[in-house]
């Protein structure tokens, strides 16, 4: 017989408490291999558990860089595509304005300009010419009274 077995029942608190001790030991060490099993198995438990949350906060914070990078870019892109709006307006009224003003430009511009061209080649002609000097100083006086005319009329001086 082994020694807890013969320990004699005593009748005191004392005997009592190291009764309840010695099933305590002995309900302990039949069941160490599964109590080690079982904290094995929550220790693994616990792991995976801490391995997801881990997971997830990395999720979460890659979501979150991610959203605000966008945010970013969006307020980029919204500036940008403002800025683009703007241009086209203000690109559109530019060529509005130069088709609705061009013509009224052009008109009186390309009969004087014709008419200058004309009166400069005469002016080369009075040149090659030397007797017709006298001649050459009120063609040239017309040239540039008829040119002077041409751009006052476009700039609107008249």
């Amino acid at each position: 017989m082994t020694q807890l077995e013969t320990t004699p029942v005593c009748s005191s608190g004392a005997s009592q408490r190291s009764m309840h001790d010695l099933a305590l030991f002995r309900f302990l060490l039949r069941n160490i291999p599964h109590l080690k099993h079982e904290h094995g198995a929550l220790s693994l438990h616990t792991l995976r558990i801490e391995r997801k949350l881990a997971i997830r906060r990395h999720r979460r914070s890659s979501w979150r860089t991610l959203i605000r990078h966008t945010k970013e870019q969006n307020g980029f892109l919204s500036t940008q595509l403002k800025d683009a709006q703007d241009a086209v307006v203000f690109y559109s009224q530019a060529l509005k304005d130069a088709t609705v003003t061009m013509p009224l430009l052009m008109l009186p511009w390309t009969g004087c300009l014709t008419k200058s061209c004309c009166m400069h080649q005469e002016l080369r002609n009075f040149e090659r010419d030397p007797e017709l000097s006298r001649s050459n100083i009120e063609a040239s006086l017309q040239f540039y009274r008829l040119f002077a005319a041409a751009i006052a009329h476009i700039l609107g001086c008249r």
